[in-house]
């Protein structure tokens, strides 16, 4: 069924249709079909059954009330019969986009978190104040990532940068692409070879390239979203080489490499260090886009860890997954937890600001304070 699905979503004829969409989003088109083919899984026959049955009562009634009226039925002319025919397609084509259409529209009001009560109004960035023991106000942020530092499920697509701005006094500038990869490869982020191919062009170090002295004088520190779309085992992962400080031999094709790739950038550019921050736990069957696999995350985020042993001041990782006390009195899936995460990715307005957002602050005012 995964497959029927792509294989529609990620057509040639569809491709228009998902390349604007993704345009008006500001995501990769692998986004918005990955979200289509989740969301016909999810709800796709809840919603056959529910417009099929409809149409079949409304039949009925027609059928019923020219019954009721005496009206004999007469023999189908030839027109008759084609009008017939071209009344039952485009009923059937109204089922079949309708069922698209409306479990897409409900994937998305659960993933981007449009009934969330974590995503009301007064989690908003601009009711919360500057931390008037901040050592960090004024400090220069780049913010590198895909959905995660997009706010992809905070409905209004604020960015965590908003927040840390508002409570640390920051200034951030906001790098962003949803569905983009750390590595620098052609991939797709379906998790099928024949789907079509995400290129590298939108790769975290590509788009970073797009920044330099001239452009942004002042960065302080790359902030860096430990990308899920790398754990979906469309890339490599890479290793940690201890004794390797050589740009031109990081092999920027992998996780690691990529990353290596941006530190040394970030320092050679600006004299900036770089922060790695990794993600809350999820398990694969929560993630609604689809393919994140848990044990190739776990390795990125002990890699960014063996990264910082190497590194020295030059890297630090904010490690949000491993971490007890973030936990405490909070399940994984009861509604507090579903007040913090608008899917098991993507954290809402009061994820940002009351969650992971202690955290963040914490962390900034320990490399930049």
């Amino acid at each position: 069924m995964l497959q029927f699905w792509r294989s529609i979503f990620y057509s040639d004829l569809a491709a228009p249709i998902f390349k604007k969409a993704a345009e008006m989003l500001n995501v990769t088109a692998q986004v918005c079909k990955e979200y289509c083919t989740s969301g016909m899984i999810e709800y796709g026959l809840r919603y056959f059954l529910l417009l099929a049955a409809l149409v079949a009562a409304v039949t009925c009634l027609v059928i019923f009330l020219r019954k009721k009226k005496g009206k004999e039925a007469k023999k189908a002319t030839g027109g008759r019969l084609a009008v017939r025919i071209i009344c039952w397609v485009l009923i059937a084509l109204l089922v079949f986009f309708g069922t698209i259409g409306l479990s897409t529209y409900k994937q998305l009001v659960v993933v981007k978190g449009l009934k969330n009560e974590g995503n009301a109004a007064k989690y908003n960035p601009e009711n919360y104040t500057v931390d008037a023991n901040s050592p960090i106000v004024g400090k220069k942020l780049l913010w590198l990532g895909s959905s995660v530092w997009a706010g992809f499920g905070t409905a209004e697509s604020m960015s965590p940068a908003l927040w840390m701005d508002a409570m640390t006094g920051t200034e951030s500038t906001i790098e962003i692409k949803g569905g983009t990869l750390l590595a620098n490869v052609n991939a797709s982020i379906g998790g099928s070879m024949s789907d079509q191919k995400l290129d590298a062009s939108t790769s975290y170090f590509s788009r970073l390239k797009n920044h330099t002295a001239e452009t942004d004088p002042q960065i302080d520190l790359v902030v860096v979203q430990l990308s899920t779309n790398d754990s979906k085992g469309q890339c490599e992962i890479g290793t940690v080489d201890p004794n390797n400080f050589d740009f031109d031999s990081f092999d920027g094709t992998t996780t690691i490499g990529a990353i290596e790739q941006i530190i040394t950038y970030a320092k050679e550019t600006w004299g900036a260090r770089t922060l790695v921050i990794g993600g809350t736990y999820f398990e694969d069957e929560m993630t609604y886009s689809g393919g994140q696999k848990q044990p190739l995350y776990l390795d990125m985020i002990e890699k960014c860890h063996q990264l910082d042993e190497k590194w020295g001041d030059q890297f630090e990782v904010l490690d949000l997954w491993h971490n007890d006390v973030m936990y405490e009195n909070v399940k994984t899936g009861d509604s507090t937890w579903r007040a913090y995460m608008s899917d098991a990715i993507h954290p809402t307005k009061r994820g940002y600001a009351e969650w992971w957002g202690p955290y963040m602050i914490q962390k900034l005012y320990e490399v930049l304070g």
